[in-house]
């Protein structure tokens, strides 16, 4: 008889399910269940976080990275350094289980760059927590070009997403105008961009993965930055503290209500940040990310342009403009249109923000890959089976008819009674 074997994949979660041969797979009824969770997925070095663990069918857990007291059950304060794997091992009469959750720890006010306004040459680092490398979100705030942070609320909502995602997240700051003109800014990303390329193996970045997502300017610069990558060369300046270092390929690029034509009528308002941003009008072209969409394709980036239809500060057009000129172009490009919005997340409500991160997100994702093998195709009844599963670009795996824990990979024997599906 032959296994049936059936994988279903939602965003970064693998579902395995086993077919084999004889009955369902049954387990002890006293086998321990165990939960641990972490009220915070990343913190700054020495801030807090409560983990909070529970079990049944135990009778004593132990931690490791905190104390249990032996509890089966209990919140506990802890203050990690560094990113830290917590775990918490019950034993009862079925056998002992263990689960385990992740701590990243952010490092902000890395300096990337020395200019006169210090700030200004920071970035902070979300490192993904895994073990093995992972794709990397560099992030670009908004502000019009002259105000705005990395730590501001709008950055701060979207690094969370991401972050919690799994995903690597470098959310820089940059030169802001008037003291800072076009184009000194895409020479700031260019900086962070090697900065990623430097510091790769200490965070665990993997280079052939490197994404941008910028809100409103920080579109605009995230847009011009990935499709004239040579324009906007930092490795120059001697201020960049990543010199030598080669810039990685952007492979996938998201504008969130970013400007891309500067040559269009604005408001009054959007026309003084972008008069503030270039030092002549002679420039509006050359820093309109349009003007390079029939060149686009020749780099192998992906664009997905978000943008609010009743936005009053960038034009819901300057999205679609680009939109159809980089299709004609033949780039790979997606959309999604947030109905009714207007600028900075105004008017956007709860669900339609969850819908658009979602649409980022699953645009970032690698696709999963799962690979369920058992270790014969035929047992008498009761006899013994061994599974065996591993995932990539996965963070969690389900399983019905055996438990794995949540675990990525691992090896589970079963004993079947009857055909189990």
């Amino acid at each position: 008889m032959c296994n049936r074997i059936y994988l279903g994949v939602l965003l970064v979660v693998c579902v395995v399910i086993f077919s084999g041969l004889g009955t369902r797979a049954v387990f002890a009824a006293d086998a321990p269940v165990v939960f641990l969770y972490s009220a915070l997925k990343n913190v700054t070095a020495g801030d807090s976080t409560v983990l909070t663990w529970s079990s049944a069918n135990a009778s004593s857990c132990l931690g490791t990275g905190f104390s249990t007291g032996g509890k089966i059950s209990g919140s506990v304060v802890v203050r990690p350094l560094a990113n830290t794997i917590y775990s918490v091992a019950c034993t009862g009469p079925g056998g002992t289980v263990s689960k385990s959750v992740t701590v990243t720890v952010a490092q902000k006010n890395i300096v990337y760059k020395t200019m006169s306004v210090a700030s200004y040459g920071m970035l902070d680092v979300f490192p993904s927590g895994f073990a093995e490398k992972k794709p990397v979100v560099l992030f670009i705030h908004s502000g019009g070009w002259s105000t705005g942070d990395k730590s501001d609320w709008i950055a701060s909502n979207f690094v969370n997403s991401l972050h919690g995602a799994g995903y690597s997240v470098v959310s820089m700051n940059h030169g802001l105008a008037p003291l800072y003109k076009f184009d000194t800014q895409l020479e700031d990303v260019d900086c962070a961009l090697r900065w990623i390329t430097k510091n790769a193996d200490t965070y665990n970045f993997d280079t052939d993965q490197v994404y941008m997502m910028g809100v409103s300017s920080g579109g605009h610069l995230a847009l011009l930055s990935s499709m004239n990558p040579r324009g906007y060369v930092d490795d120059a300046e001697s201020s960049c503290l990543s010199t030598g270092y080669e810039r990685p390929q952007v492979k996938k690029v998201v504008s969130h209500e970013g400007l891309t034509d500067l040559t269009a009528t604005f408001s009054s308002y959007a026309h003084s940040l972008v008069t503030s941003f270039l030092p002549s009008a002679s420039y509006k072209a050359s820093a309109s990310p349009i003007t390079y969409a029939s060149d686009a394709g020749k780099l192998g980036t992906s664009f997905l342009l978000v943008h609010g239809t009743k936005d009053t500060i960038v034009p819901y057009t300057q999205a679609t403009s680009l939109y159809d000129a980089l299709q004609n172009a033949g780039v790979q490009v997606a959309n999604y249109w947030i109905t009714g919005a207007d600028h900075d997340l105004a008017y956007v409500t709860h669900r339609q923000w969850n819908s658009a991160m979602t649409v980022v997100k699953n645009f970032f994702a690698a696709t999963p890959t799962i690979t369920f093998t058992t270790s014969t195709s035929s047992v008498a009844s009761g006899g013994p089976a061994t599974l065996t599963w591993s995932s990539e670009n996965t963070s969690t795996c389900l399983s019905t008819g055996f438990y794995i824990g949540g675990k990525v990979s691992g090896v589970v024997a079963v004993k079947p009674l009857r055909t189990t599906t």
